[in-house]
């Protein structure tokens, strides 16, 4: 056990954001996950998915269409509803005897519609506990990158990058001392904080000049990190929630969402999007180039900031090993 592999069996039993609410699926749209298409129709609170293969003959449901609040299967015309579940038959259709009555694990929060290929064994995410949703936020994506979701999590849980891959975004400046603590450490998560200099060009600072900031991180099973960025010199904090999909083998979906204080103004908000947008390019540029398997043994160099890399390898291979 060398490397994360066989993301399409290991990693089937967790919740995943395979939808965003308040984006609607008029026409059937497919979409991996995990390895496996599915099937996402509707808008609103209507939103649903089911496995992109119908079970009673294998049909394409992505070629199917949507009748009310149904997906309708282009081959017998077996009805789906948003729940995943197996309803009447299409009029003028056969009927259907059930011997399956749900065919896909699905919930909802109020950003996404969250599935799980198999028997989830762990809790779905709460974005709430993460994101304060009092103060204004915005998500960004679905992003689609040519990566693996194990490594782009070992990139967002890296701050020794920050002054090469950020230099354009954050600045150059970081400091080289010994600041990071590692906070918690569970069986399958863990959190730390580390201090640095950087460029903060939005909110209430607003300056290209170089500031403090802790920041604290928190990785949250399988695929997911936040990130809590406090400014020593105002009391002002931007929050982060990453969110990973893992689509197949070197592909992944990502979501952003980024809350930051008390930023009220129009112009502020555009600099905001933009810095987010450039920091997102800037990671994309060297996760694409990164192997599509994450190596789980000792490194032959290692860094002072290695640590959270560390955990996250003990991690997971803690959930391969389950």
């Amino acid at each position: 056990m060398d490397y994360v592999s066989g993301i399409e069996t290991v990693f089937r039993n967790f919740w995943y954001p395979t939808w965003r609410l308040d984006q609607p699926a008029e026409t059937p749209t497919k979409v991996d996950l995990v390895g496996e298409p599915i099937v996402v129709f509707g808008s609103g609170d209507s939103v649903g998915a089911v496995r992109g293969r119908c079970p009673h003959r294998g049909a394409d449901l992505s070629k199917g269409f949507v009748q009310g609040n149904a997906l309708v299967c282009p081959y017998h015309g077996m009805r789906f509803g948003p729940d995943a579940s197996c309803a009447q038959k299409v009029e003028g259709g056969p009927s259907v005897r059930l011997v399956q009555s749900r065919l896909l694990n699905l919930q909802k929060d109020r950003f996404f519609l969250w599935a799980s290929p198999s028997t989830a064994h762990h809790d779905m995410m709460r974005v709430a506990e993460h994101i304060d949703i009092t103060k204004r936020y915005f998500i960004g994506g679905p992003m689609f990158w040519s990566a693996s979701a194990p490594q782009m999590v070992d990139n967002f849980l890296d701050v020794a990058h920050f002054p090469f891959v950020h230099k354009e975004t954050l600045g150059a400046e970081t400091t080289s001392s010994n600041n990071l603590t590692v906070l918690t450490s569970d069986e399958l998560s863990f959190s730390f904080t580390y201090r640095h200099l950087a460029r903060r060009i939005i909110g209430k600072l607003g300056s290209s000049d170089s500031v403090s900031r802790t920041l604290t991180y928190r990785f949250i099973p399988p695929f997911n990190v936040s990130i809590r960025i406090h400014y020593d010199e105002v009391e002002d904090e931007d929050q982060i929630l990453l969110l990973v999909v893992p689509l197949g083998p070197g592909r992944s979906m990502f979501y952003k969402i980024v809350s930051t204080g008390n930023v009220p103004e129009v112009d502020v908000r555009k600099k905001e999007a933009d810095l987010q947008q450039a920091m997102t390019a800037e990671d994309r540029e060297v996760c694409e180039a990164l192997p599509d398997r994450m190596y789980l043994g000792q490194s032959e160099i290692k860094l002072d900031f290695d640590e959270p890399g560390a955990l996250l390898r003990e991690k997971y291979a803690r959930i391969i090993a389950q």
